[in-house]
């Protein structure tokens, strides 16, 4: 830094170099205890909270550029920034116009981003002003009748008082509560059940269905939490009944899509079946005949057994929408190909955006996983090479989604948006072999990657930043699934998608800051404070296992990473990187696969979410050759063993092993 200053004066020399000194030391304490001038150990304790903030519960971030803010004039300046959001709220009641918000939210999230927590550079990356909604009279008329109201269910005479299912009894009282949470807080995620006139009708009809949703609103309810553990195993013991046979009725499909919404709490990513049960659902969802817009009978005009007549239009062509993001969804996780993702098929899925009853929100969210699948078809099929212009067009159609339905944008929409963005920016990073990578040459290829990590550190940055506004991060330690008035938190009932690509989006960040080398201190800054909040977001919800287990995760990778670049540097210096006893050539432990050919298939060449989150190490500085193999002789491979790492059956030279994530 100091070599790049030219300034003719000495003292303006001196003057800037005590002052880069000064800004360096800086950054090794938080913005907390530089206000009250306290010792910061966030060095020693990254990415979880300094000491001193996380006893005291404060916002423990890095910011070269903070200033100190006087205390005496702080309850001054709080009031009068009082007044003006006051005065705000009255003048957008006046004009009807929500140009203070971000975007739509739910009655349970605005108290979360009353008062956002960020600098202005932050908020300058979320331009989420939007149009005033419209709502059509069909929306209306349905937005009036509620999901459930215990208040209006029809109850007949021999009215139960338990509920069971197998040995399993549940009180009559604690369904309904159960029922109730399921409509204020997941509902809003899966708007695709009619509303539930009778208990007793719904459980007759489809038990499925019924123990589906009370399994998944129970999990982190604030008084029947116990319940959950009581239904896992009679209700796991039910779906795979279900499964065992035709799905023929809707409610059936739609208990299905909910166990792949809200997965079952497991301990191993590889006991999750919703990739299966995803793929299951899909393929019944087009033997029911849920993409056509009517009932086609080969032979005459003969009635068709299952007619489509018996299901509501509204809900039949939602299911579908919802079948369809799904599968694309998880598709997009592990690494394959969409499963619906034929022209004549997202043709004909985009008709379905002409019936007026669907609300808005779907169909942009069903747009963007439409857009996706068509971006995948185009590069498997075609074969085109990746390029920067292609990416940026892609990501230009993505972006045109939210223009159009700005009027209807919602925290989900956006949420997916920037989760479908990032799986975009790392095609071009996993899918491109060795051969391809020696093609490009010099500033062609620090370019390239450069464009695709910076494009992808802004959509991290934004979400991550949404997800942690949502999950209230000063709020109580393990809250239930409640409002925030009451100490709970809304973002339990969000459903497991936002969680896998908030947990992507810290991966991404990491590799941004390890392959990066051109990017600003400013954005390593925001990209490191995003990795620190997204792990203390995920190490809040200490009774899911799932969470835990995700957020040592996000530490055991932020520590890598940090003795990682020590470890390359030290190994460059020393020049490891031209000594033959640690070239990939003469390495055993890096030839026992070869790379993937340039003619093999995207669902192949994509790789999974965690073979990228450990990918090949592109390095600008180092871009005419990339080839430099890891410095295998100076890290203690037993420790990575140690933490369930697999170094060696992998289809990259130098990419690490998959990792048991999220």
């Amino acid at each position: 830094m100091e070599d790049g200053i030219e300034n003719p004066s000495q003292n303006t020399d001196n003057m800037d170099q005590s002052t880069a000194v000064l800004k360096k030391s800086r950054a090794k304490s938080c913005t907390a205890c530089r206000q009250v001038k306290l010792r910061c150990d966030a060095k020693d304790t990254y990415p979880a909270p300094c000491s001193r903030c996380r006893a005291g519960k404060h916002d423990c971030k890095m910011d070269s550029t903070f200033k100190r803010v006087a205390t005496r004039r702080r309850v001054e300046e709080l009031t009068n920034q009082l007044n003006s959001v006051q005065r705000a709220l009255a003048l957008e009641q006046l004009t009807d116009l929500p140009e203070g918000s971000d975007m739509h939210l739910s009655p349970h999230h605005q108290a979360s981003v009353a008062l956002p927590a960020f600098s202005a550079e932050q908020l300058s990356l979320r331009p989420f002003q939007n149009a005033p909604q419209v709502v059509t009279p069909s929306e209306s008329a349905s937005s009036n009748t509620a999901w459930f109201n215990a208040n209006s269910l029809v109850s007949p005479p021999n009215f139960p008082q338990y509920w069971a299912i197998e040995m399993t009894t549940v009180e009559h009282n604690t369904v309904i509560d159960i029922f109730q949470q399921f409509n204020d807080f997941y509902y809003p995620h899966l708007p695709i059940i009619e509303p539930v006139t009778s208990l007793q009708d719904l459980n007759s009809s489809s038990p499925a269905l019924f123990w589906s949703i009370v399994l998944t609103a129970s999990r982190h309810h604030p008084h029947h939490a116990a319940v959950y553990e009581q239904l896992k195993d009679p209700f796991q013991r039910l779906l795979g009944h279900t499964l065992s046979i035709p799905l023929n009725i809707l409610s059936d499909l739609q208990a299905v899509l909910i166990t792949c919404h809200w997965p079952l709490e497991i301990k191993s990513q590889t006991e999750d079946p919703s990739w299966m049960h995803a793929g299951m659902a899909i393929n019944a969802a087009l033997q029911m005949g849920l993409d056509k817009f009517e009932d086609e009978v080969l032979f005459g005009h003969r009635r068709a057994k299952h007619s489509l007549t018996r299901f509501g239009q509204k809900y039949r062509m939602m299911t579908w929408m919802k079948c369809f993001q799904i599968g694309t969804q998880l598709s997009s996780w592990h690494g394959l190909s969409p499963p619906i993702s034929s022209t004549s098929s997202l043709q004909k899925l985009s008709m379905l955006y002409d019936e007026t009853s669907i609300p808005n929100e779907m169909i942009a969210m069903t747009e963007i996983q439409r857009q996706f699948a068509r971006f995948t078809s185009i590069l498997e099929e075609s074969g085109t090479e990746i390029s920067v212009s292609l990416i940026q067009m892609f990501a230009q159609d993505m972006d045109d989604i939210k223009r159009r339905f700005s009027a209807s944008w919602s925290i989900s929409a956006e949420i997916n948006l920037q989760g479908a963005k990032l799986y975009l920016f790392a095609l071009p990073l996993v899918s491109i072999d060795q051969q391809r990578l020696k093609a490009l040459r010099g500033s062609d290829s620090a370019a390239f990657l450069h464009s695709i990590l910076q494009w992808a550190h802004v959509a991290a940055i934004r979400l991550t930043h949404l997800m942690a506004e949502l999950g209230g991060l000063r709020g109580a330690a393990n809250p239930f699934c409640g409002t925030y008035e009451s100490g709970g938190c809304p973002l339990l009932a969000h459903p497991k998608h936002h969680f896998r690509v908030t947990f992507f989006a810290c991966i991404m960040l990491l590799k941004y800051l390890d392959c990066n080398r051109d990017a600003s201190p400013a954005d390593k800054e925001a990209a490191r404070n995003a990795v620190s909040t997204t792990y203390q977001l995920f190490n809040k919800f200490q009774s899911s296992y799932q969470h835990v287990r995700a957020s040592n995760t996000m530490e055991v990778l932020a520590r890598a990473s940090i003795i990682y670049n020590a470890v390359w540097t030290a190994a460059t210096i020393r020049g490891r990187h031209n000594d033959p006893e640690f070239s990939t050539t003469a390495s055993p432990s890096t030839q026992p696969n070869s790379t993937p050919s340039a003619t093999d298939g995207t669902d192949q060449n994509m790789g999974t979410v965690a073979d990228f989150s450990q990918g090949a190490d592109f390095m600008p500085q180092q871009a005419t050759t990339f080839n430099h193999s890891f410095p295998w002789g100076l890290w203690d491979d037993e420790l990575f063993d140690a933490l369930g790492y697999g170094w060696s059956d992998q289809p990259y030279p130098d990419m690490s092993g998959n990792m048991d994530f999220i």
